[in-house]
Order: structure tokens, then C-alpha cells, then sequence
């Protein structure tokens, strides 16, 4: 049996519509820097900083869709613990 020509394109059955391509990219460009975050720095040693990374990398993808700073949200967190007062809220 020969190998397929590779001259010859996949037909056009197999290919995936561009709409169907769009929301994938949209949530792969989402967890991309986290994704390569992870791979470049060798995860986490312990199950409580695995608990950090993931909550700290999802407020600040929430920060950044919302337009606000992660910076500043940190710092409204370690004001309002020192103060006794409730943290700001990541959402609303």
C-alpha cells in the first residue's frame, strides 16, 4: 500500500469550521500565562502554594477582565486585615 500523496488536502469533511476554533482560543489565550508560568517555574512544592497560585492567577484574570488592578486589590486585602474590616470583593 502507498503512503497518501502529501501534495494532496485533507478533505474538507475533516476540517473544523472557523467558528468552532474561536471560543477554544479565547480560553487557551485565558490560561496561557499560567500554563507557562507553571512549566517555567517548576510548579509549586506543597498542596497550601499550589491553593495560592491558582486563587492568586484566578484574581487576577478576574482583575484584568473587570479592569481593575491586582495591586491594588492585594493592597485593599492587607489593609482591610490590619484594619479588622471584611476584604474588598473580587467580584462586584
Amino acid at each position: 500500500m502507498l503512503p497518501p500523496a502529501p501534495h494532496l488536502a485533507p478533505p474538507a469533511l475533516l476540517k473544523l469550521p472557523a467558528w468552532n476554533s474561536y471560543p477554544h482560543n479565547v480560553a487557551e489565550r485565558a490560561i496561557r500565562p499560567t500554563v507557562l508560568l507553571r512549566k517555567t517555574s517548576l510548579g509549586s512544592q506543597s498542596e497550601r502554594g499550589s491553593r495560592f497560585v491558582e486563587r492568586m492567577h484566578t484574581a487576577s484574570a478576574t482583575l484584568r477582565r473587570t479592569g481593575r488592578s491586582l495591586h491594588n486589590f492585594v493592597v485593599g486585602i492587607a489593609h482591610a486585615v490590619h484594619a479588622g474590616q471584611p476584604a474588598p470583593r473580587l467580584l462586584g
